[in-house]
């Protein structure tokens, strides 16, 4: 690899890792993965997520069983949506997912061709 691409790149990830927005995902991050009350909701919601799709292999869409199903994994996935610290991720993670949006933009805009 050219020398001079491998300065850049690395120029680039430290940037990355020392900026504020990427370092405030990542705090985050750190607080709701060790946060019970956020792993708790998350089990709930794959206890929910399994329950539905285990009933989806035997009844149809409509069946009031999935239907039940269908509403407590919505609620589920609300439930853990609406907690503050997922909140404060996914906002954190929106922003940084913008930078990279940017940094992929400048970086491969050239290859994107019509067809892409």
């Amino acid at each position: 690899m050219d020398e001079k691409i491998l300065n850049l790149t690395e120029e680039l990830k430290a940037a990355m890792d020392n900026d504020p927005r990427f370092l405030r995902l990542k705090e985050i991050e750190d607080r709701m993965n060790n946060d019970e009350s956020v792993m708790k909701l998350a089990y709930q919601k794959d206890m929910k997520n399994d329950r539905y799709n285990d009933l989806l292999k035997i009844y149809d869409e409509n069946n009031p069983l999935v239907k039940q199903a269908q509403k407590e994994l919505y609620e589920a996935n609300q439930a853990l949506n609406n907690h503050l610290l997922v909140k404060s991720y996914m906002a954190a993670y929106l922003e940084v997912k913008m930078v990279l949006h940017q940094v992929n933009n400048i970086l491969f805009g050239d290859f994107k061709g019509d067809g892409c």
